[in-house]
C-alpha cells in the first residue's frame, strides 16, 4: 500500500488539505493546505464517501470522517490522480504516492515526546503514556522541589509503573 505526502480532514464535510507526511514530497504535489480535494481518480471524494461509510466502523458520522480521511489518498498504485478547489478555482493533478519504507504517514503518531515536564517552575507533569518504571527515580529526585504534580492518567501505559509510582 502507497501513501500521499498530504495529509486530509473532513471540514464541513469536505476534504481539506491540512497537513504533510514529508513536506519534501508534497511540495512535488504542488497542493496546498487549504486545498479541497473534489476527487479522486476520478471519483468524487462524495461518492467514495457514500460508498465507504458502510463500512467504515466508528461510534458516529464525524468519526467515520475523520477515520476516511486518513484512507482517501491511499491506494495501491504510485500515481494518484485528484481533482481539487483552491481559492475558488478548480485544478487537477497527478499525485506520487509512497512506500512506507519512503514516507512515513504515521509519522504524527511517533513522538519522542518525554514523559515527564514542567508547566510552571513549580508543577510538574508526568504523562503516564510514555512513563517507564525505571524512569522513576530520576524523575522523583527532579520532581522534590515541586509544589505540585500531574500524574496524567488518559492514556494507556507504555509500561505498569502504577505500584512502583505509589511508592513515590
Amino acid at each position: 500500500v502507497n501513501y500521499a505526502a498530504i495529509e486530509l480532514k473532513f471540514i464541513e464535510e469536505k476534504a481539506v488539505v491540512v497537513g504533510y507526511f514529508d513536506s519534501t514530497l508534497a511540495k512535488e504535489t504542488k497542493l496546498e493546505i487549504g486545498d479541497i480535494i473534489t476527487s479522486i481518480n476520478n471519483k468524487s471524494v462524495a461518492e467514495i464517501v457514500k460508498e465507504r461509510l458502510k463500512t467504515t466502523p466508528a461510534s458516529n458520522y464525524p468519526t467515520q470522517l475523520r477515520n476516511l480521511a486518513s484512507l482517501l489518498l491511499r491506494s495501491n498504485d504510485s500515481l494518484i490522480n485528484i481533482g481539487y478547489n483552491r481559492n475558488g478555482n478548480s485544478f487537477s493533478t497527478t499525485i506520487k504516492a509512497y512506500p512506507t519504507s519512503v514516507m512515513n504517514p504515521y509519522i504524527k503518531y511517533q513522538t519522542t515526546d518525554t514523559c515527564f515536564k514542567w508547566i510552571t517552575k513549580d508543577i510538574a507533569y508526568i504523562h503516564n503514556g510514555y512513563l517507564k518504571r525505571e524512569y522513576l527515580p530520576k524523575l522523583f529526585n527532579e520532581i522534590r522541589s515541586a509544589k505540585g504534580l500531574i500524574i496524567d492518567d488518559r492514556n494507556y501505559p507504555s509500561d505498569f509503573p502504577i505500584y512502583e509510582l505509589s511508592n513515590y
